[in-house]
């Protein structure tokens, strides 16, 4: 379970997909805007997109969590 305040609902890792620790001054939040299925289904009629979790505890580490889960671009 995280340590830092997010909503209640929201469970995101405690480390990212290259092991680095997630906490506060380690990962930038933010909200990306996406039309994918998961995000429209979750959206409610607002915006479509996904609350972002991105790892900045080590540079050059692009690793990244979603919330609802991204779903890929289907070609």
């Amino acid at each position: 379970m995280a340590v830092w305040p997010l909503p209640s609902r929201v469970s995101p890792p405690e480390r990212c997909a290259n092991g680095h620790e997630w906490g506060p001054g380690l990962i930038v939040v933010s909200w990306s805007l996406c039309d994918c299925p998961s995000a429209v289904a979750a959206s409610g009629g607002g915006a479509p997109g996904h609350l972002a979790v991105y790892c900045a505890a080590s540079p050059g580490c692009r690793s990244m969590w979603y919330l609802p889960r991204r779903e890929p671009e289907m070609a």
